[in-house]
């Protein structure tokens, strides 16, 4: 038996660097010595990736078996440290997989954690048989909480509060504000303490902001057209803010001439020094902007903690009587400071889970959370430690701190970081690696990764946003290589520069359907294989649309389908809510939603005054209205005519989106016409 098997280890895998292979690579090993497939526990994060990991691991088994040349390269490539596997040995190994195949641990955190919490019977928090619910059913079981909440609320009290949520708009997605606010936050709140939510409010400084106004309105003279009318703009953002406190203040601190102005300003604004006589104001104006959105962050904050003790204890109700659970209940009935379980039935648990395991590989770890990683501690810390060493035990821990993506589930890189640290009782030793060398990229994508990612500690465009963050990437990163050596292109184009942000989104939207385009006319618009040739790919949704859009005059078909959800825009949340409406004429969310709206009045249902609620025949009778509409017309005529209806009051991601539904609804009723 080779001790390199069990050898602790953490591997630091960049995209495409064989994360994969490594990890398939240790539990087939393991198998190798002798070990039972039953005490390996292999997780994940999704399905998708637990099913890979399983097929990758009997796959490569029956490679070795049917393929010499698979088993010729194993020992080429030093693949396993318990020697060269021959024929015999292949044979074993598969037959020991196959018959060990119901046993097999290679699954997801959730499905593991549900198990374990099962185990802790009646002292656990979660209900009795429940079972793991969906995203889809999750999000209906918290609308049910949500109703349950405005019912017995004050009404005007609690739409006050969606109003500060929606950062002082007058269209308030009552269903989508409650909805996206509460599912990331139930989990914090229940880790948090009262003072946390509970932050000092600056007060206004009319004065101040008066002061500012007059130096704005009467501008230097030696200013060039382009400022002053940067200048003009900023005035009229100002004379928002004096008579209102709410988003205003974030677009007048994410002013480049505020920002000029500002502490970390340099005085110069498009290339263009600003005049010395207005620099005071826009340093007085920066300070005025910080205080204004601390004010806002503030209340929200305030009316986000409201909102999660109203609708918490119905939904928790929700939950036993349908015994249904999510993914955190079962985490937090394992986590030692959350679970309403004894430290003693806890200790029990993890006693007997210690007993039928011996080895871990934690794959993805950059998005462990705080709260899974003291679920899953106790056994870690027991295997660390080598348990009653009478057999070897062993953990790997993958991943990639800058992969890191489940943030808004609780996941923190730097628990991979420092696991070394904070893993078990005290520190423990690690073999590291870092794969830095690609099978899938080519040279050209590799040699660009390298030339932006090499020296961004010194990048001045980073260090001005975070000079801790460009040092603690640069220090993380390393030079990458690739085994690919097919041609390839990789470039880094400037665009023009835009005055503003509608500017900015112009410029591109424009200029990457120039690139797309030209990319079209050299490769043509699929592949033999029927799929795309070209994606473009965007830091945020917003210029989605307006790509799709510039494409389009272009005259190539475009999609921003993989743009991210439907309802990522009001226009569609508030469509969704005239189905639902529809469906189900005591869905009073959903009447709120519209009559908020400017569907309103196109499907009979005036504005609502203030917190006015719409009235139960109202709503009654617009459900009726749109039935009979949708089940006359088709949902995707009656969708593309109130986006038409509606154009001119809708942002470029909302029309896009709109679009995107009516193009789905017709292929529904095409898909329907064919059968």
């Amino acid at each position: 038996m080779n001790d390199a098997t069990f050898i602790d280890r953490r591997i630091m895998a960049s995209a495409g660097t064989g994360k994969t292979w490594n990890l398939v690579a240790r539990y087939l090993d393991l198998v190798l010595a002798g070990v039972d497939p039953a005490t390996i526990l292999a997780t994940t994060f999704t399905r998708a990736a637990a099913a890979e990991i399983r097929d990758r691991v009997l796959t490569d088994a029956a490679a070795l078996v049917l393929e010499p040349e698979a088993r010729t390269a194993a020992a080429e490539g030093n693949r396993f440290t318990s020697g060269v596997v021959d024929e015999g040995a292949a044979h074993r190994l598969l037959h020991e997989l196959v018959a060990r195949l119901p046993a097999l641990q290679i699954r997801t955190l959730d499905s593991l954690f549900a198990s374990l919490a099962k185990g802790l019977g009646a002292a656990s928090s979660v209900p009795a048989g429940a079972r793991m619910v969906d995203e889809t059913e999750a999000a209906g079981v918290l609308r049910s909480a949500i109703g349950d909440a405005l019912d017995e609320s004050d009404e005007g009290e609690l739409l006050a509060t969606l109003e500060t949520l929606g950062r002082g708009a007058t269209r308030v997605a009552v269903v989508g504000t409650v909805e996206r606010a509460i599912s990331g936050l139930l989990v914090v709140a229940d880790e948090s303490t009262e003072d946390a939510w509970r932050w000092p409010i600056p007060p206004r400084d009319a004065d101040a902001l008066e002061a500012v106004a007059r130096t704005l309105a009467v501008p230097d003279s030696s200013m060039g057209k382009g400022m002053l009318a940067a200048f003009q703009s900023l005035e009229r953002l100002v004379a928002i803010a004096r008579t209102s406190d709410g988003g205003i203040w974030q677009a007048i601190q994410e002013s480049k001439l505020v920002f000029a102005g500002g502490p970390e300003g340099s005085g110069v604004w498009s290339r263009q020094t600003v005049p010395e006589s207005m620099m005071p104001a826009l340093g007085r104006l920066h300070a005025l902007a910080l205080d204004g959105n601390r004010r806002n962050l503030a209340r929200r904050t305030a009316c986000l903690r409201d909102l999660v003790e109203r609708v918490a204890p119905h939904l928790r109700r929700r939950k036993r009587s349908a015994r249904v659970a999510v993914f955190d209940d079962f985490v937090r009935a394992l986590d030692p400071q959350r679970a309403d379980a004894s430290p003693e039935g806890l200790a029990e648990l993890w006693f007997r889970l210690d007993t039928s395991l011996e080895h871990l590989l934690l794959d993805e770890f950059q998005d462990t959370s705080a709260t899974q990683l003291r679920a899953i501690r106790p056994v870690a810390t027991e295997i660390l430690a080598g348990g009653d060493g009478e057999r070897p035990r062993s953990v790997l821990v993958v991943g990639d701190v800058k992969q890191s993506i489940y943030g808004w589930r609780g996941g923190d890189p730097a628990i991979l970081e420092r696991l070394d640290e904070i893993v078990a009782d005290g520190p423990v030793a690690l073999d590291d690696r870092t794969l830095v060398t690609s099978y899938r990229s080519s040279r050209a994508v590799i040699d660009l990764v390298n030339a932006v990612f090499d020296g961004i500690a010194d990048n001045a465009a980073v260090q001005a946003r975070s000079s801790e963050a460009a040092v603690h990437f640069g220090r993380l990163f390393r030079t990458h290589d690739t085994v690919k050596r097919h041609a390839g292109r990789a470039a880094v184009e400037f665009l023009p520069h835009a005055s503003d942000a509608a500017e900015r989104l112009r410029v591109v939207a424009e200029s990457a359907a120039d690139a797309a385009a030209d990319l079209v006319d050299r490769h043509g618009l699929s592949r033999p294989d029927g799929e795309p040739s070209v994606a473009v790919l965007v830091r945020s949704n917003k210029p989605i649309g307006p790509i799709v859009e510039a494409l389009r005059a272009r005259g190539v078909p475009a999609s921003g389908r993989g743009g991210g959800s439907l309802l990522d825009a009001e226009a569609a949340v508030v469509v969704v809510q005239a189905f639902r409406l529809a469906a189900d004429p005591e869905d009073r969310l959903a009447a709120e939603d519209i009559a908020r709206s400017p569907l309103g009045p196109l499907v009979g249902l005036e504005p609502s005054d203030g917190h006015a609620r719409v009235s139960d025949p109202d709503r009654r009778t617009t459900a009726r209205h749109l039935r009979t509409l949708l089940g006359d017309e088709g949902p995707a005529t009656v969708v593309d005519r109130w986006r038409r209806e509606l154009m001119d009051r809708l942002t470029a991601r909302e029309a896009a989106r709109l679009r995107q539904m009516v193009e789905l609804l017709e292929s529904v009723d095409g898909d329907a016409e064919a059968d």
